[in-house]
């Protein structure tokens, strides 16, 4: 095993997005540095502790599943224990740009953040479109992930999506889509990290548009049972736990009496609030039961969704008593 040929294309597509010069965590992208820390990343990796993945294996299907494969894992540990040479060929390149072209996409500049006034702060722009556009896919470029534990973006009222440092940036699933009138307003809400610093650039927003579809709808859901009063397919989920170490569970219940576990995180991370984004989206019919249960009170699910295939009567979603 070396690592040129084995490990950098790992460390590439599963560690990247955090462990660079400009993410949160210590850099991996040289062999030199990779070197430097191969023992830690072994610990890491065999624990499964990195990448940061909390949800138990095999509940819940994911497009995004950062998790290492037993091929993967094996590959990084092998390459250790070989005393980590480095092979010959080229150097890895580095992840393409979601931008294709500058009439597809735009770039916002935010304006500065300041982690040690609050720990959550919120502030609201313009974008600069001037015609009607339909928003597909979006990649925050925070100057400081290390200072930010979670971002949260709207446009024009609808929940655009969240980022947490391992989560860079979002594609919808054909047929849906943001719309972004002229001039629509973008609120972020920053959640941020313990820091001593007073004030940091806020980094960029790019947004690439598209074939207009239907706006994801954003349900927060508490600890207990929530019935559907209207079918729609899920396209996401974000558990939360009062602290960490707790269990958090979704479960939905459909009419006919399926199961069907949207998310099961054994141990809450508080530093890895992940999305986890469903590789199909989730058939929920009208009366399904959706259960968000802990081992700790003070848990909660966010969900997004669209309407089910062959939608029925829109109504809204109703909680019922919550679970004990």
């Amino acid at each position: 095993m070396t690592y040129l040929k084995d490990v950098a294309p790992i460390l590439q597509k599963r560690c990247a997005t955090c462990h660079t010069g400009a993410g949160s965590a210590f850099p991996l992208d040289s062999y030199d540095r990779a070197r430097q820390q191969a023992r830690s990343i072994r610990e890491s990796v065999l624990e499964r502790r990195m990448p940061p993945w909390p949800a138990a294996p095999g509940f819940g299907d994911y497009r995004n599943d950062r998790s290492l494969t037993p091929v993967e894992i094996e590959l990084i540990t092998a390459w250790v224990d070989g005393r980590m040479p480095l092979g010959t060929g080229a150097p890895i390149a580095s992840a393409p740009s979601s931008s294709t072209s500058s009439a597809e996409t735009i770039d916002v500049a935010l304006p500065a953040g300041h982690p040690r006034r609050a720990s959550i702060e919120t502030v609201e722009v313009m974008l600069p479109v001037e015609r009607r556009q339909s928003i597909t896919e979006w990649e925050f470029r925070p100057s400081a992930p290390a200072a930010i534990v979670r971002a949260v973006f709207s446009v024009n009222g609808v929940r655009l999506g969240s980022w947490v440092p391992s989560q860079g940036r979002e594609k919808f699933p054909d047929g849906v889509a943001v719309d972004a009138p002229a001039k629509s307003p973008l609120k972020v809400e920053i959640h941020y990290a313990k820091s001593k610093l007073e004030s940091i650039d806020g980094g960029r927003l790019m947004l690439r548009f598209g074939a207009p579809g239907e706006a994801p709808q954003h349900l927060s859901l508490a600890c207990g049972e929530h019935r559907l009063d209207r079918g729609v397919r899920a396209l996401s989920v974000t558990p939360f736990a009062q602290g960490a170490g707790d269990s958090v569970e979704i479960v939905a219940r459909h009419p006919d009496g399926a199961v069907v576990s949207l998310s099961v995180v054994p141990r809450y991370q508080p530093a890895y609030p992940l999305t986890y984004e469903f590789r199909t989206p989730v058939e929920l019919p009208q009366g399904t039961q959706v259960d968000v249960r802990s081992s700790a009170p003070g848990c909660r699910a966010e969900i997004d969704v669209v309407s089910a295939a062959t939608p029925a009567k829109t109504r809204t979603m109703t909680s019922g008593p919550r679970a004990r």
